[in-house]
């Protein structure tokens, strides 16, 4: 009893450590609560294109929404050629293929390719326009080493070689041909173009007049490409930004590397920290951490994660106007919400609403409508539209985490010892055991530590809550005393809120022990939610064997676990129906572990999507709903009927029973969702599944009594 106490005071210490961090966290959330939406030039152009708007116009119309910024690059070959410039541009392997080439060409090319200068992997730029010729050759000089490109002035036109390597390459693959024996030979590669048609010499003043003449102002996207990055280029794209009067509050960078790396990037970090410029972390199209962009770790790290979660508007997110039997933008806009409140993001890359992916909404008030709705609903979370917020770089402290991993250590003894039969001593020893691994595994591998100290968390406390669930199951079933439905239903909705809460204790933990800034930026992330999920089934049979055994008598004053049991139900004739509902539990145990997650192809119903969408309109949170459809519900009639003494119903009820328990750690082990939301959403669960489970018990007692007439009418027939 001594020994027993030690631990329940080891857990007890545990969870004012998780309280006390958990602290931490809400006040680091509590200060993130402005919202800035960014529009995307490009994109805005071209539906400018589609409308009787011009770009200006329709930047004012965002203008007048609450939207300040528009995104910008720098030009490049390639943005030139796409806005149609006076310019050619071809790579030297398709000009030398050519037949007769040196009379195609301006003769300058030719006698600087009839040198020792012949490349096939050259970019060459041909315009006849004198300003174009300046605005890329100064742009050039300004930001690269001169050994890298060659500006050939001509009597005709005017030549830009940008000289390239393999590495700079970009191939097309051919269709894979065969003879006409079918026997197939294999292609080669072809040149198509190269990554040197992506470098910038400087921004449009003509781009940027149109966006300033709506009053707004520009966010540059810097760009960096490996081996032309020097700190030349550094200091002239910062310098010519700051020329233009650009005053960015985060730079979203463009490409795979960010600006600076690697050997230059010491000064974009001492830029960004003095100008106190926020870095994007721009989030997957599966809604899961962000993009991976070289250097972009080292940034945020060296600035104290001074650093904001962007969402950039995908196509086919674009495409979701009149989307789930909506009228107009109300997907599109669901879709910013959830961002915003359920995934950290503060900053948003706006993209126009799209019939499909040709073709524009250029309704003005589609958008007006959308941004008044998105508006009000954020005042409901005390959230408004401005200049990103960042969260304060909230970290657990190494004692805080040591009396959590001591109390999850603790927590697993008591788990262990109440489903085997163990002597006080023995408890004692593995209590000091797990102490020291955990110790040890938090000083010597710390970041690894806290990922399994949180799965442990996860699964100890679910599986605690699980083994409550059962052990009053089996007090009321063997429980002679009649109950009226009245205090049954009392009783179960009691137990239910006595186990949730056990669970809750593991979520927490969960959602304490992974709290630093990293995980709530999501640039680390929680891996073990899958497991988590199993291993609590694999505990409710353990200690239903405990509790029940196979086919043992209601009246045996047995609890623990018989060997004998288990090799009887090992060695049971299988009949064909415990094949079927095998297999039943089967598909929906991998269709509930599937749904698990983001990154699945079992997608929900287009009724249970509109279902959410209507319950998120409505609510501050989404309840879940295998939490108040399915989990909490049966919970509580497995309490119900263990009262009744239906022992077939504690079992059945016990598994959709597990899957809330579990579910209660899933929610709150998405990290980057605020505290609150995940506690109003299990809240919400809670009430809505004891509603939920009193309707089920009343078609249940419908059910029965309707069976128990129709069956002795059978008998006397």
């Amino acid at each position: 009893m001594k020994k027993n106490k030690i631990i329940y005071s080891i857990i007890f210490i545990g969870i004012i450590a998780m309280l006390i961090v958990l602290g931490g966290r809400i006040n680091s959330e509590r200060n993130n609560k402005r919202v800035e939406v960014i529009l995307d030039y490009y994109e805005f152009r071209e539906m400018s294109k589609q409308s009787e708007e011009t770009l200006s116009q329709w930047f004012s119309e965002f203008k007048s929404l609450g939207i300040n910024h528009v995104a910008l690059r720098e030009e490049s070959l390639y943005s030139l050629v796409e806005d149609g410039a006076p310019i050619k541009v071809e790579m030297s392997a398709h000009i030398f293929k050519e037949y007769n080439w040196e009379e195609k060409y301006p003769k300058e090319l030719v006698e600087y390719y009839n040198g020792s200068n012949k490349n096939d992997h050259d970019v060459v730029a041909i315009t006849d326009s004198k300003e174009l010729y300046d605005f890329i050759s100064e742009g050039l000089i300004e930001r690269y080493d001169t050994e890298k490109f060659q500006l050939i002035n001509g009597d005709e036109s005017y030549i830009i070689v940008l000289k390239g390597t393999v590495r700079d390459t970009l191939y097309s693959k051919t269709d894979f041909l065969v003879d006409s024996r079918e026997k197939g030979i294999m292609p080669t590669d072809v040149i198509a173009s190269s990554r040197l048609t992506y470098l910038t010499f400087g921004f449009d003043p003509n781009k940027i007049a149109e966006i300033r003449e709506a009053g707004l102002e520009i966010y540059p996207r810097p760009f960096s490409y490996r081996g032309w990055v020097t700190e030349k280029y550094v200091n002239a794209f910062i310098k010519n930004y700051q020329n233009l009067g650009m005053k960015p509050s985060v730079f979203i960078f463009d490409g795979e590397i960010v600006l600076g790396f690697p050997d230059e990037l010491h000064l974009v970090i001492e830029h960004m920290y003095e100008n106190n410029i926020k870095a994007a972390l721009i989030e997957t199209s599966v809604q899961r951490q962000h993009l991976e962009q070289v250097g972009l770790r080292n940034i945020v790290q060296s600035t104290n994660y001074n650093a904001v979660r962007l969402f950039s508007v995908p196509e086919y997110i674009q495409e979701r106007y009149g989307y789930y039997q909506y009228q107009g933008a109300e997907e599109i806009e669901n879709t910013l919400y959830r961002a915003v409140t359920e995934r950290n993001i503060r900053l948003i890359l706006f993209r126009p609403f799209k019939y499909d992916k040709q073709v524009y909404v250029t309704n003005v008030e589609d958008y007006q409508k959308m941004f008044e709705r998105f508006e009000g609903r954020l005042e409901e979370h005390g959230m408004s539209l401005g200049e990103a917020s960042v969260m304060d770089p909230h970290r657990v402290r190494l004692r805080y985490m040591l009396l959590m991993g001591w109390g999850t250590a603790a927590a697993a003894v008591l788990l262990f010892s109440n489903l085997f039969k163990v002597k006080d001593r023995h408890k004692f020893i593995l209590l000091i055991l797990g102490i020291l691994g955990v110790t040890g595994m938090i000083f010597l591998m710390p970041s690894l530590g806290e990922k399994v100290l949180a799965l442990a968390a996860s699964i100890i406390w679910s599986s605690l809550g699980v083994f409550y669930y059962i052990h009053r199951c089996s007090h009321y079933f063997k429980d002679n005393s009649k109950v009226d439905v009245k205090r049954a239903l009392v009783f179960s909705v009691k137990e239910l809120f006595i186990a949730s809460g056990i669970s809750l204790i593991g979520a927490l933990s969960v959602a304490a022990i992974l709290s630093s800034i990293q995980y709530l930026l999501e640039m680390d992330i929680y891996r073990g939610v899958k497991i988590s999920q199993l291993l609590p089934i694999f505990v409710f049979g353990l200690v239903f064997l405990k509790y029940f055994g196979y086919r043992r008598d209601k009246d045996e004053n047995n609890t623990s676990i018989q060997l004998s049991e288990i090799k009887r139900l090992l060695l049971e004739n299988i009949k064909i129906i415990y094949v079927l509902a095998g297999g039943i539990l089967l598909v929906a145990g991998y269709i509930y572990i599937s749904r698990t997650g983001h990154e699945t192809n079992i997608k929900a119903f287009e009724f249970e999507l509109i279902m959410r969408n209507i319950l998120e309109e409505n609510l501050l949170a989404r309840p879940r709903t295998k939490e108040f459809i399915i989990g909490f519900p049966l919970m509580i009639m497995g309490i119900y009927y263990a009262l009744k003494g239906n022992k077939y119903l504690i079992i059945l009820a016990g598994l959709g029973a597990v899957m809330g328990q579990t579910s209660i750690i899933n929610t709150f082990s998405h990290l980057r969702t605020p505290l609150y939301i995940s506690t109003i959403r299990t809240l919400y669960s809670l009430i809505f599944g004891i509603g939920i489970g009193l309707v089920y018990i009343a078609i249940m007692e419908a059910g029965i009594k309707v069976i128990n007439k129709v069956l002795p009418s059978r008998e006397e027939g």
